[in-house]
C-alpha cells in the first residue's frame, strides 16, 4: 500500500495569492483588515509550530500561539511578494522568534518570582540593609532576619548608633577535622 501524502494545512499558493489581492487594497485604503482567510492561515501556522517538540510542552503554549498571531498579523503588510513567494516560511519564522520571546519573557518572570519568593516574610527587605550595616553578617540565620524585620524606621536608626560588639553574636560551630586513618604526624615520613 502506498504511503498517502500529508495535507497541507496551509496552500502556499492560495495565501500568496490572497496577500497580493490584500497588497493591492491596502494601495487604495490603507486601514483595510486582514481578510479572514489570511487571519485563519496565520493561526494554523502558528499552532503548527506550537505542535513541534521545540515548544509543545511548555505550560504558556496559549501565549506563545498568540504572541505569533499578534506579530505574523503585524507583519502582513510587510510581505513582499515581489522579493518572496513562500509566505508559509516567512510566516513560520515570524512565529518561532515570537515563541522565543514569550518564553525570554517568561524566564525573566520565572527569576522575578523566585526572588520574592526568597525575599518573602520580610527576609529580603531589611537583611540587604542590616548587611550593608554590619547588623548581620553574611551567614545569619532566619530567625535573626525575621527578629529585625519588626523594626521601625526609627529603630533601625538606633541601630546604627550601636556599636557591632553591643549586638548579641551568632554563635558560629567549630567544625573539628579528624584525623583518617590514612593521615600521619610528619613522624615516619623520611
Amino acid at each position: 500500500m502506498a504511503k498517502k501524502k500529508p495535507e497541507n494545512y496551509v496552500d502556499n499558493e492560495e495565501l500568496l495569492e490572497a496577500i497580493k489581492e490584500y497588497k493591492k487594497t491596502c494601495i487604495k485604503y490603507p486601514d483595510t483588515q486582514v481578510p479572514n482567510y489570511i487571519a485563519e492561515c496565520i493561526y494554523k501556522i502558528s499552532v503548527g509550530v506550537g505542535k513541534r517538540p521545540n515548544f509543545i510542552n511548555y505550560p504558556f503554549k496559549d501565549d506563545m500561539i498568540g504572541e505569533g498571531v499578534i506579530d505574523c498579523l503585524r507583519a502582513v503588510k510587510n510581505f513582499d511578494p515581489e522579493k518572496g513567494s513562500k509566505p508559509f516560511a516567512y510566516f513560520t519564522q515570524i512565529c518561532w522568534y515570537a515563541f522565543l520571546k514569550i518564553i525570554g519573557k517568561e524566564k525573566k518572570q520565572k527569576k522575578i518570582k523566585y526572588a520574592m519568593i526568597e525575599n518573602a516574610n520580610g527576609m529580603g527587605q531589611y537583611s540587604d540593609w542590616l548587611r550593608k550595616n554590619k547588623h548581620l553578617d553574611d551567614h545569619s540565620s532566619v530567625d535573626d532576619i525575621a527578629r529585625y524585620h519588626s523594626l521601625t524606621d526609627d529603630d533601625l536608626k538606633e541601630l546604627d548608633d550601636i556599636k557591632n560588639d553591643d549586638l548579641p553574636k551568632r554563635k558560629s560551630k567549630k567544625i573539628t577535622h579528624k584525623k583518617s586513618l590514612f593521615e600521619t604526624d610528619g613522624e615516619n615520613d623520611k
